[in-house]
């Protein structure tokens, strides 16, 4: 009975040390995730940028709906499907807000709790926050 009962206390430690320890790495598994993607739609942005007369789609708050209207359906394609933010609700897209003269823009992911989130950006590319 003793012998059960320090097995079942080393077991519940392990559990105790590995859960965090995966919970890390689910977190960071999203961040990579999350820094891919961004990267996937900056891309696609610049395409945008080259094919609609040199300027980024306006919007100048922020918006979650990016690539449903700008860049799944853009001729020539720009993305082949949607992208999700990991960190948001499900099936949110990552937030976008350009300047108003469409010359800069700012992508982002909801991020970690605590994390500073974008407002805006100026004509000259300043971001405010």
């Amino acid at each position: 009975m003793i012998e059960l009962l320090l097995v079942i206390v080393v077991l519940g430690i392990l559990i105790g040390i590995a859960i965090p320890k995966i919970k890390g790495m689910q977190q960071n598994g999203n961040i990579v995730k999350a820094k891919k993607e961004v990267a996937t739609i900056m891309t696609a942005l610049e395409s945008y940028y080259t094919f609609n007369s040199n300027s980024y789609p306006v919007a100048t708050t922020p918006i979650t709906n990016l690539q449903a209207t700008y860049l799944l359906n853009a001729t020539p394609s720009m993305i082949g499907n949607l992208v999700y933010d990991p960190f948001a609700a499900s099936n949110t897209e990552y937030s976008y807000v350009s300047s108003s003269n469409g010359q800069y823009y700012i992508v982002w992911s909801v991020s970690l709790a605590g994390v500073n989130q974008p407002t805006g950006i100026s004509n000259s590319g300043v971001i405010s926050y």
